[in-house]
């Protein structure tokens, strides 16, 4: 091997001992020393200390020309700046070439997530407890691969339904339903430590066999595990010739020989890895004709609960987000929302004309308006109109109902407003046309007035002039100056 290429080997093994010593998790580890790895060996013979972002754009271009997804291009880019970092850090490298190279911002991706219909396929296919357990907690929970993997019978509450799992953003509390729980404690059964996910092993057998020495007799190999269900090494043993053992007999022998080297390993010691995880919800999915996976099954659990109406923060906390930006995305997801949304709250020109007669069936007011007010400001009809109502001339006067485009500079309203609701109508917008709304409006509300928006939306970035009250609830930060809506 090329002196350079053994140096440049030795620099990506450093990195990865320097990224453990940071607390790195064991994927992110493989991910940033993989991209280390491909950009060394796209180097070749040059050393990686002179290699400048002339190179790394070219490392990029021959990634891309590959037809590797340009995210993926941008997370090799990523891993490529902390290795260079690492290079500084050590006095290698005066400066970092990956900083000086700035690719096009890629469009964040719309998470796929199935539908109620494919959920029930998928738990309709589970066979095992195993299985059972494991989708059950991948969509009651929302937890990522790796939680789950490193999820502890011990840190499982069943009173309270909650599980403490530890990920890439630290540590977490999730709570499971009541399906789940019955399951978990199926899978579990009577362990009370180690991992919740485990592979099952079949049990190791002492197999005799012919000893190939000279004297003949019977030989045995057998693995052994420590407490903790660590591989240690091997055992053997070998029987003479002279002792005239049968097969039966030597596998006795053998038997109770391995007792005491711990040839099995215990139960729960070592986690089940990523790989079998996926390949156990990628079968659930062969059999009840879905495509799906561990990631899949995430976005679902998010995207059915803003879909029934849970708030994005309580969304944001469940999934384990530190920037509610994540958890935005999924406002995005379903179409099947967006529609329903658009068909319910859509504007049109017949809507509005309806709405400016201010008529409506007799029935469907009387449990919704107090009679006092019934008899005080609305109209019996009568003839043609019999079995209606009507808003009287002390209500409509108050009302106006025209369109409003908010994306214009400036709203014509001559007054200030104790509420306004905008519901289910911001998600419509980016984050800047959304921010630049919110502030036209905001400058409208009253000093003790309320804004109201939809379960799916959120004004986290706007706390200056917004602030929650109750959850979809805010009222005004501060009052805001003259001119504030205008300037806007």
């Amino acid at each position: 091997m090329n002196p350079l290429t053994e140096k440049n080997n030795e620099l990506v093994k450093r990195f990865d001992r320097w990224l453990l010593v940071l607390r790195y998790s064991p994927i992110t580890r493989d991910i940033y020393t993989r991209a280390a790895r491909d950009y060394l060996k796209f180097l070749g013979d040059k050393f990686v200390t002179r290699s400048n972002h002339l190179d790394v754009q070219e490392f990029l271009a021959a990634q891309a020309a590959k037809g590797i997804r340009a995210r993926t291009v941008i997370y090799k880019l990523y891993s490529m700046r902390i290795f260079f970092d690492f290079l500084n850090l050590g006095g290698l490298v005066r400066w970092s070439p990956p900083r000086f190279v700035h690719p096009r911002p890629v469009r964040r991706e719309i998470p796929p997530s199935l539908t109620l219909e494919e959920v029930k396929r998928l738990f309709g296919a589970a066979k095992t407890p195993h299985e059972r357990a494991l989708l059950e907690v991948f969509y009651g929970t929302g937890c990522r691969t790796g939680e789950i993997q490193n999820m502890l019978v011990e840190h499982v509450d069943f009173e309270k339904r909650q599980i403490r799992v530890e990920g890439k953003c630290g540590a977490r509390v999730v709570m499971f339903s009541k399906h789940a729980e019955k399951a978990l404690r199926r899978y579990i059964g009577k362990r009370d430590q180690g991992y919740v996910f485990v592979s099952r092993t079949p049990l190791q057998a002492f197999r005799p066999s012919p000893s190939t020495s000279a004297h003949g007799g019977w030989g045995c190999h057998w693995k052994r595990y420590d407490k903790k269900g660590k591989f240690i090494g091997k055992g053997h043993a070998y029987i003479s010739v002279r002792k005239q053992m049968s097969y039966q007999e030597a596998w006795a022998y053998f038997a109770k020989l391995g007792e005491r080297d711990r040839p099995q390993r215990l139960l729960g010691a070592q986690p089940l890895c990523p790989a079998a995880i996926q390949k156990t919800i990628q079968r659930l999915g062969l059999r009840a004709g879905v495509k799906v996976n561990p990631r899949n099954l995430r976005h679902t659990f998010a995207t059915h609960l803003l879909e029934n109406g849970a708030d994005i923060r309580v969304v944001q906390e469940l999934m384990g987000h530190r920037n509610i930006d994540s958890t935005q995305v999924y406002t995005h997801v379903s179409r099947e929302l967006v529609t329903r949304t658009f068909e319910e709250f859509n504007i049109s020109s017949k809507a509005l004309e309806i709405a400016r007669g201010g008529v409506w069936p007799a029935n469907q007011t009387e449990n919704e308006i107090p009679r006092v007010y019934l008899r005080e400001f609305m109209l019996k009809g009568f003839g043609d109109q019999l079995g209606r109502i009507k808003a009287g001339q002390e209500i409509s006067c108050l009302i106006r109902f025209f369109r409003l485009n908010l994306n214009q500079s400036s709203y014509p309203f001559s007054t200030k407003f104790d509420l306004i609701f905008c519901r289910n109508v911001l998600i419509y917008f980016d984050a800047r046309a959304r921010e630049q709304v919110v502030r036209r409006l905001a400058g409208f509300l009253l000093p003790a007035g309320y804004f109201f928006v939809g379960h799916a939306e959120s004004l986290h970035s706007m706390n200056d002039i917004l602030r929650s009250f109750i959850p979809t609830v805010y009222t005004l930060a501060e009052t805001p100056t003259e001119g504030t809506h205008a300037g806007r």
